[in-house]
């Protein structure tokens, strides 16, 4: 009986063995299990969509703080009604003066978020998801997929998945 499971288990291994006979596709385990750990080594701020907890609670904090200095009109006085809102008989609304202050209260918001750190900084992931999503991510650049779900930042980020990319572009041209 036991020699049954172990014949079974010797050709159910027989493919995977002719995997590493293959230098391309060694390489490319390889180059992802290299970028992977190198991508580990990064923090979260060099991703986008790494961590959506943390960025959904940055984003809806910047949101309220936007809301707030919206819904907190000032009283205008003549002379400022008249720069906000025109002077002509129909009263248009200028736009770009009503963008700019909205522009300006986005600023602020997200100044103030980047000076709190919030709670979102609580909202950590453990070592072994980030290894994970560096991971997912280091294959799908090394295939040349890149959903987009994750992606590079900082130019440091970027210039790491272009080597990875432009060694994938190698394997596969010569």
């Amino acid at each position: 009986m036991s020699i049954y499971i172990m014949d079974f288990v010797i050709k159910l291994l027989k493919p995977v063995n002719n995997i590493f006979k293959h230098p391309k596709v060694n390489t490319l385990l390889l180059s992802v299990v290299l970028f992977s750990i190198v991508y580990t080594i990064l923090d979260d701020n060099n991703f986008s969509g790494v961590n959506v907890i943390k960025e959904k609670i940055k984003d809806e904090v910047i949101k309220q703080k936007i809301e707030t200095e919206v819904k907190e009109p000032k009283v205008p006085t003549n002379e400022t009604f008249v720069e906000a809102f025109g002077d002509n008989q129909y009263g248009e609304v200028k736009d770009a003066k009503l963008e700019q202050t909205i522009d300006e209260a986005t600023e602020e918001a997200k100044q103030d978020v980047k000076e709190d750190e919030l709670i979102s900084e609580n909202i950590e992931q453990s070592f072994i998801q980030r290894l994970f999503n560096r991971t997912y991510f280091s294959f799908t650049t090394a295939t040349l997929l890149g959903f987009g779900d994750i992606y590079p930042v900082t130019n440091v980020c970027k210039m790491i998945v272009m080597l990875q990319a432009f060694i994938t572009v190698g394997l596969i041209v010569f």
